[in-house]
């Protein structure tokens, strides 16, 4: 670029007027890019330039920076990042990718450096958005908050050894009320096992909950430890059946299950008998047991036997052809439920093997 003196002499007072500390617009600016601005505007050196070194370094820097509208760009991969000067820009532009405009959020570190970096560029642009990160009032109050936020409390491992010592209560429904009133359905699970006891029932009740709890203790005597959900109903149980057999009693969501394979019996045991419910809408409580019952006696692969094996160490007796012909006339009334068994159990092992 070729100039005459007096235009040099002209150029040369606009830019160092620019540069000029003394400019209210333009103080603390940084005299270093100003001095590559009035070198690639103009073509001309300010006056902080001293000597051949400093020149060439203007001169080397200018190639990455190419003016627009009066204003100068920094040329990187996909697109042009406006130069900024003076601390006050930087203070405006901090604020300006700091916080959202559509929803008034504090950005963090990360986002506010990926959209600021994007638009702007100043030689300390990194170290100054992590001092106003540290130094935003609002930043620092959610960061307090967060960092004395209340932890849940660390969640109780369960573990088991044995048939029947921890059970696991839940229930399946609310359903069609059947013939009989039924709605629910009381479900305990041995998590060793994986053998269930299942009852139909009127209706979530303390009461109702704990005679189930009882009668299921009667069958197959009190288990170690029991878990429930955390709803209403298990405080009187909690009262007249676990201090009474001094079963100890959690709450699922503050335990930590250390299983010994997938419990399929449960899931099992929901996918039947909703079933039956959609086909049976008033007598689906008649089919509970015999659900129940060819679960357990069904082999899972989980624990590579049937839950009814492990929990009574003997497999059930099985009634063959042979034995059906010499039953007496009057079980002969009950064939029908013989095969409703069969047919669940068929049902059963679909499951399993899918």
């Amino acid at each position: 670029m070729t100039s005459t003196p007096s235009e040099t002499s002209q150029n040369n007072e606009q830019c160092d007027t620019l540069a000029s500390p003394s400019s209210n617009n333009d103080q603390q600016a940084d005299e270093y890019l100003l001095a590559v601005k009035q070198y690639v505007h103009f073509g001309t050196y300010t006056s902080t330039c001293k000597n051949v070194n400093e020149k060439r370094k203007i001169r080397k820097a200018a190639c990455n920076y190419v003016i627009r509208d009066n204003q100068m760009f920094l040329r990187k991969a996909e697109h042009l990042a406006q130069v900024l000067y003076t601390k006050e820009e930087h203070k405006m532009a901090l604020k300006q990718c700091h916080i959202d405009e559509a929803t008034g959020e504090h950005r963090g570190r990360v986002a506010t450096q990926k959209k600021l970096s994007r638009l702007y560029y100043w030689k300390t642009i990194t170290a100054d958005i992590k001092k106003w990160i540290i130094e935003c009032p609002e930043c620092q109050f959610r960061n307090k908050v967060l960092r004395h936020k209340i932890m849940p409390p660390e969640k109780k491992i369960i573990t088991f050894n044995e048939p029947w010592e921890v059970v696991k209560v839940d229930f399946a429904g609310p359903f069609p009320q059947s013939k009989f009133g039924n709605t629910y359905i009381f479900v305990a699970t041995c998590l060793f096992s994986k053998f269930i006891y299942a009852k139909a029932i009127k209706a979530k009740t303390a009461q109702i909950i704990a005679d189930t709890m009882l009668e299921m203790i009667f069958l197959y005597g009190p288990p170690h430890q029991v878990i429930t959900g955390k709803g209403q109903e298990f405080v009187s149980t909690k009262e007249h059946v676990f201090k009474k057999f001094a079963i100890l009693h959690d709450f699922a969501s503050c335990c930590h299950i250390k299983s010994n394979g997938q419990d399929k019996s449960g899931q099992m045991f929901r996918k039947l008998i909703n079933e039956h419910t959609e086909s049976s809408q008033n007598d689906w409580d008649d089919h509970v047991r015999n659900i129940a019952y060819n679960i357990n006696v069904t082999h899972q692969k989980s624990i590579n036997c049937s839950p009814y094996l492990i929990m009574f160490k003997r497999q059930p007796k099985t009634v063959t052809l042979a034995e059906h012909k010499q039953t007496s006339t009057n079980m002969l009334q009950h064939s029908g439920q013989i095969d409703q068994a069969a047919e669940l159990h068929d049902a059963v092992m679909q499951i399993i093997c899918t």
